[in-house]
């Protein structure tokens, strides 16, 4: 249960699900950000099963560390499609996007 917690819905929090054909922002940035939510979450859970009362609270923190540093993401729209009809829909569809995310977290 620990681990599905850390490395799927932890990163979901973090990490909002992008449009297809998308360049959110560097794929690094991401990786990086995914990486430190899973250590931390993982880190976090283990020190609130296996710790003594007094580093409960240290493992919470960690838990909410990748959350409130928060993810990369992108200011303007970036799209790879070979077809400039796509590349328009795609583009009318990000702010409904960022205004459900906005909404979600």
């Amino acid at each position: 249960m620990a681990a599905y917690l850390s490395v799927f819905v932890a990163p979901c929090i973090l990490l909002p699900p992008e449009i297809p054909g998308m360049e959110a922002t560097d794929l690094a940035q991401r990786q990086n950000g995914w990486l430190l939510t899973v250590s931390l979450t993982g880190i976090g859970l283990a020190i609130l099963a296996f710790s003594s009362r007094y580093y409960k609270g240290a493992g919470l923190i960690l838990i909410l560390l990748p959350d409130l540093i928060g993810a990369p993401e992108s200011e303007i729209p970036d799209f790879n499609h070979a077809g400039p009809d796509a590349v328009i829909m795609l583009t009318d569809l990000w702010p409904q996007n960022r205004l459900l995310m906005s909404q979600i977290y």
